[in-house]
């Protein structure tokens, strides 16, 4: 086949025939590409909203996230869909393809993380006054004293049993302080409530809250530890504390990368 001024030469039984060659025929289309997913984790029951990002998502069939059909998908423009997760079998990284009927297939390969979550009610955090643990839903829900509104469920009424932190969040991880208590989202944002009497709550405050508040910064975490103050370790492992006296995120000074936090302390690698 020879192609000339968008015209083609196709040979048919040693017979050569000059056809029209559309744009399509001559200039193959540009192939779908995924950039990001945000957020880049979640539970492995699934369930959470994401964006996708990327290129040419035109004429799309099929969004995955590990293989299975991305919930509720809306293509909202050529450079990004919408949609929730759908569960995975087992925890762990995963790709993200984007198929399109004219457009081709594209993969972010490994951009996306499922999380196991803890088992049925299991125990993450016991505070002095209050204790609180997350359902495999990633549901928070907590139980004990409740004065500075550290319970969560939007009230200051003491609680023998476990009552559900409200806002509809789904936590990967839990701490508690003596009045307060703080948790990680599954996407790594810290959220917290109750007393913030020295700026417990980081959101550059020093009004308490009985419901979950987002902590000021932007900051992503992998992990979190409350005493009389709050601290949050990035997953680069840089520390940042909030609290007694301090109304927002500021980071530890010294240039220290950290493994691990402790209630009482920090571990450094």
């Amino acid at each position: 086949m020879n192609r000339l001024h968008g015209l083609v030469t196709v040979s048919v039984l040693g017979l050569s025939l000059l056809v029209a060659c559309s744009h399509d025929c001559c200039n193959p289309l540009p192939g779908v590409t995924v950039t990001d997913v945000s957020p880049a984790s979640d539970l492995v029951n699934g369930g959470t909203a994401v964006t996708i990002t990327g290129t040419n998502f035109i004429n799309v069939t099929s969004v995955t996230i590990g293989g299975s059909e991305l919930g509720g998908r809306t293509v909202v423009s050529t450079t990004q869909i919408t949609g929730t997760t759908p569960a995975a079998a087992n925890p762990g990284t995963t790709d993200v393809v984007v198929t399109s009927s004219s457009h081709g297939s594209g993969t972010c390969r490994g951009c996306f993380r499922y999380i196991s979550p803890v088992r049925q009610a299991q125990l993450l955090a016991a505070g002095d006054y209050h204790t609180c643990a997350i359902k495999s839903s990633g549901g928070a829900y907590c139980w004990g004293n409740n004065s500075g509104g550290q319970l969560g469920d939007g009230s200051v009424a003491n609680s023998g049993t476990a009552v559900a932190v409200v806002g509809g969040l789904r936590f990967s991880a839990i701490a508690t302080g003596s009045l307060h208590t703080c948790g990680l989202s599954t996407a790594g944002a810290a959220y917290c409530w109750g007393d913030n009497s020295y700026g417990e709550l980081g959101n550059g405050t020093t009004t308490p809250s009985s419901a979950p508040l987002l902590v000021s910064g932007g900051l992503t975490f992998s992990a979190i530890a409350a005493g009389g103050f709050t601290c949050g370790l990035t997953t680069a492992g840089a520390a940042y504390c909030w609290g007694d006296h301090t109304l927002a995120p500021v980071a530890v000074p010294g240039g220290l990368s950290f493994i691990a936090l402790t209630r009482d302390g920090m571990a450094a690698g």
